[in-house]
C-alpha cells in the first residue's frame, strides 16, 4: 500500500510579483506541470529592495521576514505539513530560498520547521563578491552583463545602512 501525499510547492518569486499573469506565474505553472507529485503553488509576494538613485527601501532582511511570514501562514494558518512542501525559486528568489531555509534550520523554531526540499534555479549566492578577482571572474568580466548590477546596485540596496563589509562577511 502506497499512500500518495499531495505535496505543495512554495515559490519565492524573483521579481516579487506573485500574480498568475506575471512571468513568475507562468514559471510556476510550467514547473507544476513537470512536478507530478505536486498539486498546488503558493507564491510569496515579498518586498523588493531598492537603493539609490531611487529612494532606498526594504534592505536585508526584509525579504527574509516576508518569506518566513508567508511560510508560517501556509503551515500554521492553512495547516499544510512542512514535510510536504518544496521551496522553489529562481535567481534572487533561489537565494531567498537558501537563506530562508538556513534561517529555519539554524533557529530550530518549533512552530516553523524547515520545508522538505528545495528546487533552486541559478541562485545568486554571493552578494559580497568574494570571487571577484579570481580567474573565473576575470574570464567572464567582458561578457557577463550582470557583474556590475549584482555587485554594485543590488548589494548596496540590500545593505541599506549596514557597512559594505557585511556583504563580504555575512553568511546570509
Amino acid at each position: 500500500y502506497i499512500h500518495h501525499i499531495q505535496t505543495q510547492f512554495l515559490i519565492l518569486p524573483q521579481m516579487g510579483d506573485a500574480s498568475p499573469d506575471s512571468p513568475n506565474g507562468y514559471l510556476c505553472s510550467e514547473w507544476l506541470k513537470e512536478a507530478q507529485d505536486f498539486s498546488r503553488v503558493f507564491q510569496i509576494d515579498y518586498r523588493l529592495t531598492q537603493g539609490k538613485p531611487l529612494t532606498p527601501k526594504n534592505p536585508f532582511p526584509t525579504a527574509l521576514i516576508d518569506a518566513i511570514a508567508g511560510y508560517n501562514y501556509l503551515i500554521n494558518v492553512l495547516g499544510f505539513e512542512p514535510q510536504n512542501i518544496m521551496v522553489a525559486g529562481e535567481s534572487a528568489g533561489a537565494h531567498l530560498g537558501i537563506i530562508f531555509t538556513r534561517y529555519l534550520i539554524i533557529n530550530s523554531l518549533p512552530r516553523i520547521p524547515p520545508p522538505a526540499s528545495l528546487m533552486l534555479a541559478s541562485p545568486v549566492a554571493d552578494w559580497g563578491g568574494s570571487h571577484i578577482g579570481l580567474e573565473c571572474w576575470k574570464r567572464a568580466e567582458q561578457t557577463d552583463c550582470v557583474q556590475d548590477f549584482h555587485y554594485g546596485y543590488v548589494t548596496r540596496a540590500l545593505l541599506g545602512s549596514l557597512p559594505q563589509e557585511f556583504a563580504r562577511l555575512s553568511p546570509w
